[in-house]
Order: structure tokens, then sequence, then C-alpha cells
């Protein structure tokens, strides 16, 4: 089950640490592995021994929502590794969610 707070950093924190959270509205949750805004996966754990956080760089206006930005942009303030929406990698993490 995951944890709940009001807070948005909060399940930035829990997502950097491996932890499952949701944020009091739901529009922000983990599962420690994945990270969505809404229904929109924006960060994932890498699959090496270091675990990376990797964020997908969405940002509006890019059909994406300003709270989805300002998501990302918290994401972003835990790791430095980001990658392009248009990746091929993505694919992969849509894969990953569907099971």
């Amino acid at each position: 089950m995951l944890g709940k707070s009001r807070s948005n950093q909060t399940v930035i924190d829990a997502w950097k640490e491996g932890e499952s959270w949701r944020n009091g509205s739901g529009s922000l949750y983990t599962d420690g592995d994945l990270l969505w805004s809404y229904s929109l996966v924006i960060g994932y754990t890498g699959s090496g021994y270091e675990k990376l956080k990797i964020v997908i760089d969405y940002t509006a206006p890019d059909n994406v929502t300003q709270t989805t930005s300002e998501h990302v942009g918290l994401a972003k303030s835990v790791t430095e590794h980001t990658m392009n929406p248009d990746s091929s990698i993505l694919a992969e993490i849509r894969n990953k969610v569907e099971r």
C-alpha cells in the first residue's frame, strides 16, 4: 500500500529511496521504481547495480499539464539523469507498466 502525504516533495524523496508513496490528491505517486504524474510515467529506475533514477523530461507546453511540468521539475531536483520523451527507451518502460 502506498503511503500518503500532502507533499509532492515527499513523493519525490520516496521515489529516490525506492519506496512507494502517493500525494494527498493522488496526482503524483510512485511504487519506488516508477514515478507517475497522473497516468504518465515521468521517471523510472535504471536496471544497473546503481539503480539510477532517470527523469523523462516532459515539460509544458509539450502536451503535458503545468502540474506535470512541476512534478518533472521536482524529480529533476533529485537526479542529474534525464532523457528526452521521444527516446526509444520509452517503449521498454511502457511495456513494464502494462504488465
